[in-house]
C-alpha cells in the first residue's frame, strides 16, 4: 500500500520528465534541421553570388576585348589608308617625313592596346596583333622604297600605276592581318569564357587610353 502510494507520488514527476525529454529531443532535431537548412541556403546564396560575379567578369572581359581590338584596328586602318597613297607622296624631304611620321604615329598607338589586351586574354590574340604590326612595318618600308624610285632623277621614268599597284599589294597584307584579328577577337568574345584562364589576371588593370 505504501509502495503504491509512493509510486503514485512520483508519477507526475516521471511524466513531466518524459515530456521534457521529448520536448528537448524535438527541439534538438528542429534546431539541427534548421541549421542544415541555413547552411544550405548560405551555400546557395554564395554560389549565386559567385555565378553573378563570374558573369560580370566575363562581360567586362568581352567589353575590353572589343575596346582594345577596335583601337588596334582603327590605328591600322588609319595607317594603311595613308600608305595606300604613298606612291604620290611628295619626294621632298620635309613633306615626305611629315607623311612618314603621321603613319608612324598611328602605328605607335598599337603597342599599348596590345599590352592591355594581353592583360585581359593572355596571348590568345597576340600573334594576330603581331601580324598587323609586321604588315604595317612592311608597308611603311614599301613607301620609303617608292620615294627612292621617284627620287634621284628617276621621277620622269616613274610609272604611277605600278607604284599604286605595289602599295596596294603591301597594304593588302595589312587588311588580311586586320581581318584575321577581327575574326579571332569576335570568336573569343562569343566563347563561353573569353579569357584563356578562369581567374582574373594577376597583373595590373589595363590602362585606359
Amino acid at each position: 500500500m505504501a509502495a503504491g502510494t509512493e509510486l503514485a507520488a512520483w508519477a507526475p514527476l516521471i511524466g513531466s520528465t518524459v515530456i521534457a525529454l521529448a520536448t528537448l529531443a524535438t527541439l534538438y532535431f528542429t534546431v539541427r534541421q534548421s541549421n542544415k537548412s541555413l547552411r544550405l541556403a548560405a551555400e546557395q546564396h554564395a554560389e549565386t553570388l559567385e555565378k553573378a560575379d563570374q558573369r560580370e567578369w566575363i562581360h567586362w572581359k568581352r567589353t575590353k576585348i572589343a575596346e582594345y581590338c577596335e583601337q588596334i584596328l582603327t590605328s591600322g586602318f588609319e595607317a594603311s589608308s595613308q600608305l595606300n597613297s604613298a606612291h604620290v607622296w611628295s619626294v621632298e624631304a620635309e613633306p615626305f617625313h611629315r607623311s612618314f611620321w603621321e603613319v608612324s604615329g598611328h602605328m605607335a598607338q598599337i603597342p599599348r592596346a596590345r599590352s592591355n589586351l594581353r592583360i585581359v586574354v593572355g596571348d590568345a590574340l597576340d600573334d594576330y596583333v603581331q601580324s598587323v604590326q609586321d604588315s604595317l612595318s612592311y608597308a611603311l618600308q614599301a613607301a620609303v622604297s617608292e620615294r627612292q624610285f621617284r627620287s634621284g632623277g628617276q621621277l620622269d621614268r616613274y610609272d604611277e600605276r605600278e607604284g599604286f599597284h605595289r602599295m596596294q599589294l603591301a597594304t593588302s597584307d595589312v587588311v588580311r592581318a586586320m581581318n584575321a584579328l577581327s575574326t579571332a577577337g569576335r570568336a573569343l568574345m562569343e566563347s563561353s569564357d573569353p579569357a584563356t584562364e578562369d581567374s582574373r589576371p594577376s597583373g595590373p588593370e589595363p590602362e585606359d587610353t
